[in-house]
């Protein structure tokens, strides 16, 4: 018989952002024109892709049974079938929005039920809940932090009130998509305007699913739906990158259940603040299709290290099966998916593929050839299809740049974590002569430290502070992987201590 996969804190801390959410924004709309069947959609559709993974794997196999299987990928082909089904009512009129979220509805009461009888509840547990209380309130209230958006945006529009322009922009350009598949705003006809396409495609299409215009995704339903799986996929990928890390460099692998996680993830993403304090002010959240490629970046990383943990890296490199052929498809995918959701990840994305592409010798395999010559391929069309057009100010010359925007001080916030980690690493790897660096260098112990240092010179080249921004997340992952060696060393613990 099936052993039942009960959710982990994961999804519950998934879950807890998303409710936590809706009922923030039915509050803040209360006395005004307040519709909380679309609340209640989105949140149910937020359950849908949290907890759907549960529920297919347990007709399966009681464990994850290949990495097609597992949580994050599913939850991800659960958006793209909302995705799907949005854009078959744009063409069709066939509207199945209110099974999807009468079904994630049934399965929070299941697995809600399911987990309180049979989990106990300890004093972690109630740490682990407080945490999360508090994470979701403050991060719920991070995204309306700077007037970017705001639950009544339309109220601030018709009395006059302050509000941001580029909201309005986003929504007119997902607009446009959804009514006529043409990327563009509408005021200057159907010419082509490229900018950070594939995050408005999306939310068109899923506004159209839910029966609302695409201002209202943006200011009330973007939050339920895309930031509880922006921290999910997020903490999965830290979770499977520890288990690589672990083995090569010989420390216990941290988990959902180490208390410490938590409150690691707390300090850095919802920490109650002065933001103008902080290296990257919540663009994470305030910008949502810089949100999306993140969302989509956190996927890959979770993929590449699941990969390589269950087939081992050697196997993984020379693996010449179908499916190891379509992974390598999917993690290209990915990619590009993520470029045109926010472009400047084509420069992160580049970095990373090329540096592993001559590190791992990946050059001797035509797989690797092909895809590596697919990526420049994609790297030519973008720039005389979209970079040479972009009228955002992502791209402008230093020369017409905001250049108050970039200073030594923000310079070194922004690469302050990836050196740090990369110093404590080092120290708790016991890599203090040229000779343990050479060891560790050859034998690939320090890959992270050395990506995290080809990325800190990379960006440093860069004006544009929400391409450095992209560095903190992976070492927020990478800091947050190694927390067991980091704690050993700082601590002078011995019992789990690492040798190189």
């Amino acid at each position: 018989m099936k052993q039942k996969v009960l959710i982990s804190q994961i999804e519950v801390f998934a879950l807890f952002i998303a409710t936590i959410s809706g009922l923030l924004i039915y509050f803040s709309r209360i006395g005004l024109d307040n519709d909380i069947l679309i609340i209640f959609k989105s949140v149910g559709f937020s359950y849908l892709i949290i907890l759907f993974p549960c529920f297919f794997i347990n007709f399966f196999s009681k464990e994850e049974i290949n990495l097609y299987f597992t949580k994050p990928f599913i939850s991800f082909c659960v958006l793209l079938l909302l995705i799907f089904s949005g854009y078959l009512k744009i063409v069709t009129g066939f509207n199945i929005s209110y099974v999807y979220y009468i079904f994630g509805y049934y399965l929070f009461f299941y697995y809600l039920f399911s987990n309180l009888f049979k989990s106990k509840i300890k004093k972690q547990t109630l740490i682990f809940v407080t945490i999360t209380l508090f994470f979701s309130f403050f991060i719920t209230s991070a995204y309306y932090s700077n007037h970017y958006t705001h639950p009544l945006m339309f109220e601030k529009i018709i009395n006059g009130s302050w509000a941001h322009r580029d909201i309005l922009y986003h929504a007119a350009i997902a607009g446009i998509f959804k009514t006529y598949f043409y990327a563009g705003i509408g005021l200057d006809g159907f010419v082509p305007h490229y900018y950070h396409s594939l995050s408005h495609y999306t939310f068109g299409i899923l506004s159209e699913l839910l029966k609302i215009n695409t201002l209202t995704f943006y200011s009330i339903v973007f939050p339920i739906i895309f930031t509880p799986i922006f921290f999910m996929f997020f903490i999965y990928a830290l979770v499977e990158s520890s288990k690589y890390f672990s083995k090569i460099n010989n420390f216990i692998p941290v988990d959902e259940k180490n208390i410490l996680v938590w409150i690691l993830i707390f300090v850095f993403f919802a920490l109650p603040i002065n933001q103008y304090a902080l290296p990257e002010r919540y663009q994470y959240l305030n910008s949502q299709s810089y949100a999306f490629a993140l969302i989509l970046l956190f996927l890959i990383i979770y993929l590449f290290f699941a990969y390589i943990n269950k087939h081992s890296l050697k196997n993984y490199i020379n693996n010449k099966n179908t499916s190891f052929c379509i992974f390598i498809v999917t993690l290209l995918l990915l990619a590009i998916c993520a470029s045109y959701s926010k472009i400047s990840f084509v420069y992160i994305i580049t970095i990373f593929a090329t540096y592993i592409y001559f590190r791992f010798t990946l050059y001797k395999y035509f797989i690797y050839n092909f895809s590596f010559i697919i990526w420049i391929i994609f790297l030519i069309f973008i720039y005389f299809n979209l970079i040479i057009y972009f009228e955002g100010e992502d791209l402008r010359p230093p020369m017409t740049a905001n250049l108050e925007d970039f200073s030594y001080k923000n310079e070194l916030l922004y690469a302050s974590y990836s050196i740090s980690f990369i110093i404590l690493k080092l120290f708790s790897l016991k890599i203090l002569t040229f000779k343990k660096f050479k060891y560790s260098f050859e034998n690939k112990k320090i890959i992270d430290v050395e990506f995290l240092f080809i990325i800190v010179i990379a960006l440093y080249f860069v004006h544009y502070n929400y391409f450095k921004g992209i560095q903190l997340y992976i070492s927020y992952i990478f800091i947050i992987a190694h927390l067991n060696l980091l704690n050993n060393f700082i601590f002078n613990k011995k019992d789990t201590y690492a040798n190189v």
